[in-house]
């Protein structure tokens, strides 16, 4: 029997360290699930994931510079194993909240606006997260993730992106966002760029601009510096996109201003997957140079600056950013006198229903009655907004009430009477006497009707118009009123 003894007894200690092998390797589990990779992150940032295992001591949370970094920075260090994959909270992500994740939070930093306090300001770029968990008998396991730090642009406000090497910049303008805030980065890829076309040269570096396949309802600006040194003649220069779709580069409109050394194209969508931008040099490249125009206003030639009665088109109206704003069409059926009137269709749905009145600046201390025909139904949402000296002024038309939340809009008044009846009325403000109650400043830059919701701490959003939701507006002026109010301070 004693050989039949032995013989099991070697069976078990062979099985014993056939199972105990796998278990001396994995017995920590070590996992970062929140933020994914090459997420793009800013401000306190939640970590989510696992840290325990069988000795388990301590998890260490720390971050370095680029995909390989050199040196490390602690976030956060717990005694307290983590023993389950924690998925998002159910909580409305505003602006106004920090998320606390379970294995700790990660202060990127956030200067774009004053919320809490934070320590740091992490430049634009990439940085690895490492997530290390030990043992008591000093067993080491560790998780990283690659993650992009970038800087949140306010839908309410115009924000403008620099590179960390200063050579490039990115404008983009309020309203231009479909939610009330986005993340965005712009960075030098310092790579060659892949598949030059043919009698090209590069001048600089690659940038790239996340994230990809993010659309505007208005046009960004794209500013790159160009080295003069290295150029033959700045006008055969030119910005080019990397189209992923046709694996080519593509020409975009470009101006030169030999003065700054600057190249500026506007662009209204990223591509997808990824947004890639250069400079390139070509013979068969000829840009205008120009020059930014400067504020213009409308000289009091006549008593009446707009006299829109639609009898002979749209005038000066016209949609306001795309697919978000209004149709405008021309409608001889619903006016009520013979003729035609304006038609204002949100024929998407939601969006913030804009329409562009007047983009001509004009001083409103002599033009200052606007008078109008209109119809519109009590469900329809709509405002009049004006632009001056870069804040938006909000007239109530129809629209809800609403608390401006600092959103870079204030309410300076109201319409009086207006009757949502779908039927036809006239209605008159005075727009200096409105104005002067809140700025000295008078020469309206824009003139626009939208539906925006202002839906807590800087946040401004897209109203909740219906498919379908119609007004009309006819006989549209601005005008002098009784008397000028331009020597009135």
């Amino acid at each position: 029997m004693k050989p039949l003894i032995f013989l099991v007894c070697l069976i078990l200690i062979i099985e014993n360290i056939s199972i105990a092998q796998p278990l001396a390797q994995n017995h920590l589990r070590v996992k970062i699930t929140v933020p994914y990779p090459y997420s793009l992150i800013r401000g306190d940032v939640p970590i989510y994931g696992v840290a325990c295992g069988e000795g388990f001591k301590e998890y260490k949370l720390e971050y370095g510079e680029g995909e390989n970094p050199q040196a490390w920075k602690l976030i956060v260090k717990s005694e307290k194993p983590q023993l389950e994959e924690n998925s998002w909270p159910k909580v409305d992500f505003s602006l106004d909240k920090t998320i606390p994740g379970n294995l700790g939070v990660w202060d990127t930093g956030l200067s774009e606006y004053e919320y809490g306090k934070h320590l740091v300001d992490l430049p634009m770029g990439t940085y690895t997260l490492k997530l290390t968990v030990s043992s008591r008998s000093g067993d080491i396991k560790e998780d990283r993730v690659v993650v992009e730090v970038g800087r949140v642009v306010l839908n309410a406000f115009s924000s403008k992106l620099e590179s960390i090497d200063a050579k490039a910049d990115l404008l983009i303008q309020e309203h231009s966002l479909q939610s009330a805030a986005g993340v965005f980065s712009l960075k030098p890829l310092n790579i060659k760029a892949e598949g030059i076309p043919q009698g090209y040269r590069l001048i600089g570096d690659v940038y790239e601009v996340n994230p990809p396949g993010e659309k505007f309802t208005r046009k960004a600006q794209l500013a790159i510096v160009y080295d003069k040194s290295k150029v033959s003649n700045a006008e055969n220069l030119g910005i080019f996109v990397f189209n992923p779709e046709i694996n080519d580069w593509q020409y975009l409109e470009t101006f030169c201003d030999e003065k700054t050394d600057r190249l500026e194209a506007e662009i209204d969508s990223l591509p997808e997957k990824f947004a890639v931008y250069a400079v390139f040099e070509a013979k068969t490249i000829n840009n205008r140079i120009s020059q930014k125009e400067q504020l213009k206003v409308a000289e009091p030639i006549s008593p009446v600056l707009a006299n829109d009665t639609f009898e002979n088109g749209l005038d000066q109206w016209k949609n306001k950013h795309g697919a978000a704003g209004a149709v405008l069409e021309l409608d001889s059926k619903q006016n009520k006198d013979k003729g035609y009137c304006l038609k204002i269709i949100d024929r998407n749905g939601g969006g913030n229903f804009a329409s562009l009145i007047r983009s001509e600046p004009f001083d409103a201390r002599i033009y200052i009655i606007v008078k109008f025909d209109y119809r519109i139904d009590k469900d329809v949402k709509t405002n009049f907004l004006v632009k001056v000296n870069n804040k938006w002024y909000d007239i109530v038309f129809t629209d809800d009430e609403k608390v401006y939340w600092d959103i870079n809009m204030e309410k300076i008044g109201e319409i009086a009477g207006v009757i949502a009846d779908n039927r036809w009325h006239c209605a008159e403000l005075n727009l200096y006497e409105m104005l002067r109650s809140y700025t000295d400043e008078f020469i309206v830059q824009e003139m626009v009707m939208a539906d925006w919701d202002s839906t807590g701490f800087k946040k401004l959003e897209f109203g909740h118009n219906p498919k379908g939701a119609t007004y009309y507006i006819d006989n549209f002026e601005i005008k002098s009123g009784a008397k000028s109010y331009i020597w009135c301070f």
